[in-house]
């Protein structure tokens, strides 16, 4: 009764209104929920195995891709390496494999550190020898690849398989400016990206100017070391206005995903080196980035991309995968 009396009286718009606004409260909360039941609170204070794995991966990839840098300061990450041996105490007294990917992977890492301090010729001072009681120095899934640049590209030109294995994150660049045609090809290949029913919310901002690249620097955080050699940042976005309802609420960041993905190789393929970097900042701080880049309000900033020419050597994060039997179910 009340229910019938209820769409007689209140206007159609609203009853709608009210739908979504109940809508979107729920997912919410429940997306809320679930985040904060699950994730962790402290890289330190990971709560279960698979939550200390992606830890200890996280903590070494902050040392292994300072070695890909054009020019890594001796005696950087003091406080990080600490870190890293404080992970491997506590993995080991949880009772945990320490033969693990994750595990090794640190103990490779630690022992790159060593070496490359020892080929600059740089004292570590005790640290060297609190370093060596962890380290794996036969251990090689950890540290940097050198390729040059001819296998690059040749890799990157050849078939998917190829041109997909090959691809590492770039953090050293060339002088030689990447024309602007050529982003635009980048463009145009990453345009097939799928989206959900091929809206294409995605838009690329790429900036080229020494000034605003600075700024953006300055707001993203992560490309510290390199990030000013690049000879342009490419800024991801997706525009929530083409999508619709609470449970298309994650939609955007897919598609931006999907798009941005596909723009990584599409660099890649034409031979241009380039970094994802993350986006995960407050929201005065995204304010700062669309009034710098005059980016919609409706859009969402999905990451930032450094770019630029290749060196003749390149070096890069080993960064290893996990197997592939598990990251794959079969039901």
């Amino acid at each position: 009764m009340i229910k019938e009396l209820y769409k007689k009286i209140v206007p159609l718009r609203i009853q709608q209104r009210f739908r979504f606004e109940k809508g979107l409260v729920h997912v919410f909360f429940s997306d809320y929920l679930r985040y904060r039941k699950y994730a962790c609170i402290d890289p330190y204070e990971a709560r279960n195995i698979k939550a200390f794995d992606s830890m200890l991966v996280m903590e070494a990839h902050k040392i292994e891709k300072a070695f890909s840098l054009p020019n890594p300061r001796p005696g950087f990450g003091v406080s990080a390496i600490r870190g890293l041996m404080k992970l491997l105490n506590d993995y080991k007294n949880k009772g945990y494999d320490c033969n693990s990917l994750a595990y090794k992977k640190v103990q490779s890492v630690l022992g790159e550190y060593i070496r490359f301090h020892e080929r600059v010729e740089y004292d570590l001072g005790p640290l060297k020898e609190e370093v060596r009681h962890y380290a794996d120095f036969d251990c090689d899934i950890g540290g940097y690849n050198e390729v040059a640049a001819e296998e690059w590209l040749r890799n990157a030109r050849g078939n998917f398989e190829e041109c997909a294995l090959s691809r590492s994150s770039v953090r050293t660049y060339s002088s030689i400016p990447v024309p602007e045609e050529t982003i635009k090809d980048v463009v145009r290949i990453a345009r097939k990206t799928p989206s959900v029913c091929n809206r294409q919310a995605w838009h690329t901002y790429i900036v080229k100017s020494p000034e605003v690249k600075g700024k953006l620097m300055e707001l993203q955080t992560g490309c510290r070391g390199f990030g000013d050699t690049a000879d342009f940042m490419a800024v991801i976005t997706t525009n929530l206005r083409s999508f619709v309802g609470p449970s298309e609420r994650n939609q955007a960041y897919i598609d931006g995903g999907l798009y941005a993905m596909s723009f990584l190789y599409a660099l890649h393929y034409k031979g241009i080196g380039a970094c994802p970097l993350h986006w995960m900042v407050p929201p005065e701080r995204s304010e700062k980035l669309r009034s710098l880049l005059n980016i919609g309000a409706s859009e969402n900033i999905i990451m930032v991309i450094s770019a630029g020419g290749i060196p003749p050597l390149l070096r890069t994060a080993k960064s290893v995968r996990h197997k592939v039997d598990s990251q794959i179910t079969f039901v």
